[in-house]
């Protein structure tokens, strides 16, 4: 699998989700504030939006994140460290890496990606 040379831009994301969601049989809802969402008897799930709306599915997706705010949180520690402190976002490949020791934090699919065949546990 190939590695993309960058992180993918907000609008190119939302296309994608668009065609992805017009080619599946599926009730997608963008810009909904959700208040909550219970497990009904029967499996589905019983979704309530701040509007008052209810709907049911056998799935739900939580995309609360925002492409135009990164977040790089602040760590004990941090300003004693000698090293180099960088988001996921500005990685593009992984030849400035080779042969150090790298930390990556979080459970991000974006961190795992960028690490996959490049990385070995620690």
């Amino acid at each position: 699998m190939r590695i993309p040379t960058r992180y993918p831009a907000r609008d190119e994301v939302v296309a994608y989700l668009r065609r992805y969601a017009s080619n599946i049989d599926a009730d997608t809802r963008a810009g909904v504030r959700v208040t909550g969402a219970n497990r009904r008897p029967d499996g589905a799930y019983l979704v309530r939006a701040s509007s008052g709306e209810e709907f049911a599915g056998v799935g739900v997706v939580a995309a609360s994140g925002s492409f135009g705010s990164l977040h790089l949180p602040v760590l004990p520690g941090q300003d004693d460290y000698g090293g180099e402190l960088r988001h996921v976002a500005h990685y593009r490949r992984p030849e400035p890496y080779a042969s150090k020791r790298v930390g990556i934090t979080g459970f991000a699919s974006p961190g795992r990606t960028s690490c996959r065949g490049q990385c070995s546990p620690v």
